[in-house]
């Protein structure tokens, strides 16, 4: 028998397996990070759009209620408090800027920030 030949059980991992590890983790948390930020700009966008809606329905509540025709323009502080709360944000999520102070009936208030996917039209609401 071999008895002069034995081999050491080591504890531990060896220089390829701990860079292996490595890799793989780096690739993990790469892959989730990106995941992550994509997801907040897709939740960023949804945001800027549901604040152009509640825009665009608060001001033409006013108008109905008050006697306004499409074109005419409203202030955003006539619509407090009962149309708009100074406590809702009116801004866009990704860029922190205002939608403004001014809106016109029928007109839906665009992104500060231009972003063609920050963009809402009434025709989403209806489903077309």
């Amino acid at each position: 028998m071999n008895e002069g030949i034995h081999m050491k059980r080591h504890k531990g991992f060896t220089l390829v397996e701990a860079l292996v590890t490595c890799s793989i983790t780096a690739l993990l948390a790469t892959t989730a990070v990106v995941s992550v930020l994509k997801y907040h700009q897709r939740s960023q966008a949804h945001m800027c759009r549901a604040q152009q809606q509640m825009l665009y329905h608060a001001v033409i509540e006013y108008a109905d209620d008050h006697g306004l025709t499409y074109g005419t323009t409203v202030a955003l502080s006539n619509m407090f408090p009962t149309y708009w709360h100074e406590s809702s944000s009116g801004v866009c999520p990704a860029c922190g800027k205002p939608f403004g102070t001014t809106f016109t009936v029928g007109v839906v208030p665009v992104c500060p920030a231009g972003e063609t996917d920050h963009v809402w039209t009434p025709e989403e609401s209806l489903g077309l």
